[in-house]
């Protein structure tokens, strides 16, 4: 009995020996809490490939357990490759790991409830991680930019997820957001150029705008049909009662507004290089600014008659655009509207409501060859910067060009 009770008394003295590393041998570097006992990660050796963190580290005599990982402590380190967390970790701060190109391979322990801004950003090499069903919060920027990412099953107990948390995770192929958030924020899944399908629960009360833009695979969006302030049709996002057109998937071509629509949200089709042509039809009202950036292959637009305002970047980088009329009743023509259209040769703006034309509408419209000015306008901050083709600007009398000089065009007044 005595032997049995020795052997057993040496093992537990080896495993403890195993788990309480000499603070000094990690490669780590620890922030001590005396009185909790505990330590903090805050900074690594820069030539540490693969790293094992012990969930107990001895310091001048004295045990502390290893329970977070400090702000920034693995920024921008290109040479780890593996991480292995102990299951005492509880907390894992802001930037952690960002920028850690070379990391392919880290385990979240389960107790974890929050990762943290930037936590993940630009993990490029990693591609694939378990969130613990632990978590409730998936801050800011988390994943952002961890293009080798492969699908991600976000845990059911998520109720917030910030900003552009999981933007240019381009290995997605779909989303499912669980049911408990109520906040999708800007450009959250931006340009998951993989996804085919999103799904969104009932518990989604608010979509900010921009927070599909850019997938270029996506085919449909499918919405929980108790939402109070969200559906589909068609696969198209819509809200619940289809008076405002929120995103259109990138895949689809074929453009039919319902006639209850009234507005169409910011950034609704962004990217969608599939777009070729579209004519809003008239009961359109409002379009968002940037509701159109970057369809470089739309050549054809039909505005509606009753809008007031083209909004900023409301077609931003339609390269191939080749003309357009501005309808009578727009009273402004907002910031970069129509920046970097560089096939737009013809602009038509009749004598109507209009009356400023703010900076960098025309921004590159390099075929541009003419322009006039309608006869209320009264503030044009416009220098139509890059509009090599353009050699006369026609203006009414008192309306003052900036630069005109600058860039050997005539303006003739009338």
């Amino acid at each position: 009995m005595e032997k049995i009770v020795t052997s057993f008394a040496t093992v537990l003295l080896s495993l403890s020996t195993f788990a309480q590393t000499p603070a000094e041998r990690t490669g780590l570097g620890f922030i001590y809490d005396d009185y909790a006992k505990t330590a903090k990660v805050y900074k690594v050796s820069e030539n540490v490939k693969d790293l094992i963190i012990p969930s107990v580290v001895v310091k001048d005599g004295k045990e502390y357990t290893v329970t977070a990982i400090g702000t920034s402590s693995f920024e921008l380190n290109y040479t780890i490759q593996r991480i292995e967390l102990p299951s005492t970790v509880k907390s894992i701060e802001s930037s952690a790991f960002n920028g850690c190109r070379n990391l392919k391979s880290i385990n979240l322990p389960n107790g974890l409830t929050e990762i943290n801004e930037y936590t993940f950003h630009e993990c490029v090499s990693l591609s694939s991680i378990a969130i613990p069903n632990t978590v409730t919060t998936i801050g800011d920027e988390a994943f952002s930019g961890c293009g080798s990412l492969q699908n991600v099953v976000i845990p059911n107990k998520v109720t917030s997820i910030g900003k552009r948390a999981f933007a240019a995770c381009a290995g997605f192929t779909k989303i499912m957001i669980p049911e408990g958030v109520s906040t999708i924020l800007a450009s959250t899944f931006a340009g998951c150029y993989q996804v085919a399908t999103i799904s969104i629960p009932k518990s989604v009360t608010d979509i900010h705008e921009s927070a599909f833009y850019n997938c270029q695979s996506l085919k449909s969006f499918i919405v929980d049909n108790a939402n109070p302030n969200f559906t589909s049709k068609d696969g198209v996002l819509y809200d619940k009662n289809i008076t405002k057109l929120l995103s259109f998937p990138n895949q689809k071509t074929n453009v039919v507004i319902p006639k209850s629509v009234t507005s169409i949200g910011a950034y609704a089709f962004g990217g969608c290089l599939g777009l070729t042509k579209i004519m809003i039809p008239d009961n359109v009202r409002e379009i968002g600014r940037g509701a159109f950036a970057n369809c470089r292959n739309l050549y054809s637009v039909g505005l509606p008659n009753d809008i007031t305002n083209i909004c900023s970047s409301t077609f931003y980088n339609c390269e191939s655009i080749e003309n357009i009329v501005i309808p009578a009743s727009v009273v402004t023509l907002e910031a970069s509207a129509f920046y970097g259209c560089a096939k737009l040769g013809v602009v038509r703006i009749p004598d109507g409501a209009l009356k400023t034309i703010e900076k960098d509408v025309f921004m590159n419209c390099e075929s541009l060859t003419s322009i006039r000015i309608p006869q209320h306008v009264t503030k044009c901050d416009d220098m139509f910067e890059n509009c090599v083709s353009l050699k006369k600007i026609m203006a009414p009398a008192g309306l003052k060009i900036l630069d005109n000089n600058r860039f050997n065009r005539s303006v003739v007044y009338y």
